[in-house]
């Protein structure tokens, strides 16, 4: 399978990298994940490592106690993450929008710029068809656009569910890059991140690895 880079040359997500800029600084997805989730890997939770045994954080009747796994485990194996009733709306406002803030995009348009320029779009508009769709089981998490012009999709799920396994997650996305006629999208939770080559065909029942072209993750 060709590397990712050989299919689209120096790839970057960055909105820096993308002015093509050689002295501009180098993002990469695990450096930006990683420096969110800080040096313990627990966004927002505890402010120790867990190199220790968890009986040791809490009392043994501690009601919290129930809530964590093992130490050594990273933020998104924390049940509560991995729990169903938290949602895509919490995931992307806790992970995913300072995710792609840290690496230059302007995710709240906060240089006010009009509709047609903002860098990042929320549940963009599709055109599927002849129809312009605007049920939200048509509208993109997100569009990435430079210049007024669409670059890539971002779909986002919450971390309960499995983007390495899940066939329609996949589907979805890729369903929004053929119709936009994007050459890549990216579905993520946070936890997993796959980028997915748009210009192939979706099918239903396609496999979720159909049309895959790089994944990070952490689920089975």
């Amino acid at each position: 399978m060709p590397l990712l880079k050989d299919i689209y040359g120096d790839l970057q997500f960055s909105k820096t990298a993308l002015q093509f800029d050689d002295k501009a600084d180098s993002f990469t997805y695990a450096n930006v994940k990683a420096e969110i989730f800080s040096e313990n890997d627990f966004p927002n939770v505890l402010d120790m490592a867990l190199d220790i045994e968890e009986k040791t954080l809490f009392p043994p009747n501690n009601n919290q106690l129930k809530n964590f796994r093992p130490s050594g485990l990273s933020g998104f194996q924390h049940k509560p993450y991995q729990d169903s009733n938290y949602n895509k709306t919490q995931t992307r406002t806790d992970f995913i929008n300072p995710f792609f803030k840290a690496l230059g995009w302007d995710v709240h348009n906060e240089e006010g710029l009009a509709e047609a320029y903002r860098h990042v779009v929320h549940e963009d508009a599709l055109k599927i068809g002849r129809a312009t769709k605007m049920n939200r089981d048509f509208l993109p998490d997100y569009s990435f656009r430079v210049g007024g012009v669409r670059k890539f999709f971002v779909e986002a799920k919450k971390p309960s569910i499995n983007l390495k396994t899940d066939r329609e997650p996949a589907y979805q996305l890729r369903r929004y890059g053929w119709n936009a006629k994007l050459s890549l999208s990216i579905l993520t939770n946070f936890a997993e991140f796959a980028v997915y080559d748009c210009r192939v065909k979706p099918q239903k029942d396609d496999a979720p690895s159909v049309a895959r072209v790089f994944y990070n993750g952490e689920k089975n």
